[in-house]
């Protein structure tokens, strides 16, 4: 051995420092872009509202109020390091999340009687618990039972009566998580009863017509209350305007006879015609005739429909009365008349003027399971999970997927999960690798 190649080969060495250090690199960067591609920075942005809604055993829906307008999905999985599914925004319609404050994605494709973990993503930010934990709720128990009523469905229309789509609509009924919808183009909305959970438990509720329900109207800075009856959201009995309040609950006060030397004027308000009030744009098929009177007195009604409609009722003993019209009256502006007798005997008369819309046929052909393929191309970048706390986190609920044409229904067929696109970064990255690692090859040989 010369001392040539001992000056050569004590020369060498650093060649392989500077390939191990190459490839060292190449490795972190390969690692760091071909990781996880969950977005962990966390969102400068906090949750004014959020409401687990429409939970069924296969479905639950999030809903969600940001505190300032932005690009809003969900990310969940069965495990809480697991989030492998996408859920976007069911108001998004293109291929690009759109900026808002209000937000509705649907958690599909899940098992009865099962936990969810889920993370809301904000302009691809993660917004998280104080603890920086994902969210976490659970599906309905499977239960056999099959509620018949029918929908609950409404009409909404601005100051200007024109139709509002895209409004949310919540229902809520007592220890049940709220259900959920989205107006469609004509204003109209629709939410199935058929699974209806309860919140203590997960069950299904047993619905009774009878139970005082709110439902509660967003858009924007507006909102509607309207109080009513189950069994009087089918359909509402009118038409809602936008930022106004209603209340369709009947006064359970007893009537009573008043005497001989009472007015006329006094006398006929003894009686009153509650429903339908005048000029009321009705969506459905018939109006709901109901109002108060005198206990036993006979009250009748007629519309002049084709052919026309007539009815009778007998005020019961708490004062109240009903005529149920059984017959479909067709889309147009009628009159209803309704006469009955006072305490002596003198004829009552009641008029009111009143719409069938045409789309209220619509509202009531509609079914309860539409069904719709979502497929986003949102991209997910990585980042870094500081914490950060919200201003309100709820609990749990069935889910309504909007269709182009009218209303919300609950999806009897799940679509497959959305997919977030291919990322080339992690295959660029990785080429730019291992072009470095061959140079460092030449460079040594």
């Amino acid at each position: 051995m010369s001392y040539s190649d001992l000056y050569f080969r004590s020369h060498r060495s650093p060649h392989f420092l500077v390939l191990g250090a190459v490839m060292a690199v190449s490795a972190a960067v390969l690692f760091y872009f071909t990781s996880s591609g969950t977005p962990t920075r966390a969102s400068k942005l906090s949750l004014q509202k959020q409401e687990v809604v429409n939970v069924t055993p296969t479905q639950v829906g999030i809903y969600w109020q940001s505190s300032e307008a932005d690009q809003g999905w969900v990310i969940y999985g069965t495990q809480p390091d697991q989030l492998n599914n996408i859920a976007r925004d069911e108001q998004d319609k293109g291929s690009e999340p759109g900026v808002r404050v209000f937000h509705y994605a649907i958690l599909k494709n899940l098992q009865a009687d099962s936990t969810l973990y889920y993370r809301i993503i904000s302009n691809n930010q993660v917004i998280s618990t104080p603890d920086d934990a994902p969210f976490e709720t659970k599906t309905a128990r499977d239960t056999s039972i099959q509620s018949s009523l029918s929908p609950s469905y409404g009409k909404l229309v601005s100051a200007q009566d024109t139709a509002v789509k895209n409004a949310h609509v919540f229902l809520y009924y007592p220890n049940a998580y709220p259900l959920f919808a989205l107006t469609g183009e004509t204003g109209e909305w629709l939410i199935p009863l058929q699974f209806v959970t309860n919140k203590q438990d997960r069950t299904q509720v047993s619905l009774q017509e009878s139970t005082q329900v709110r439902v509660e109207i967003l858009h924007g800075e507006s909102k509607s209350v309207i109080d009513a009856l189950l069994e009087q959201t089918h359909p509402l009995p009118e038409t809602t305007v936008l930022g106004e309040d209603a209340s369709f609950l009947e006064k359970t006060e007893v009537l009573s006879a008043t005497s001989n030397t009472t007015t006329q004027s006094t006398q006929t308000a003894r009686f009153e015609l509650l429903y339908p009030k005048q000029n009321a744009t009705i969506p459905g098929t018939a109006p709901l005739i109901r109002g108060k009177g005198i206990a036993n007195k006979v009250v009748n009604a007629s519309i002049n429909s084709r052919p026309a409609f007539s009815g009778q009722a007998t005020v019961d003993s708490r004062g109240d009365w009903n005529i149920g019209v059984n017959k479909v009256i067709a889309p147009g502006s009628y009159t209803l008349i309704v006469t009955t007798t006072d305490q002596n005997n003198r004829a009552v008369r009641e008029q009111r003027t009143f719409t069938i819309i045409k789309s209220g046929e619509q509202v009531l052909a509609a079914t309860a399971t539409p069904s719709g393929t979502l497929t986003p191309t949102v991209r997910l970048s990585p980042s870094v999970t500081p914490r950060i706390s919200i201003t309100a986190i709820l609990s749990p609920t069935l889910n309504l997927s909007p269709t182009p044409t009218v209303i919300a229904g609950i999806p009897t067929a799940t679509p497959a999960p959305p997919v977030s696109g291919v990322n080339m970064v992690p295959y660029f990255m990785a080429g730019m690798g291992l072009v470095i690692v061959g140079l460092g090859l030449v460079m040594i040989l």
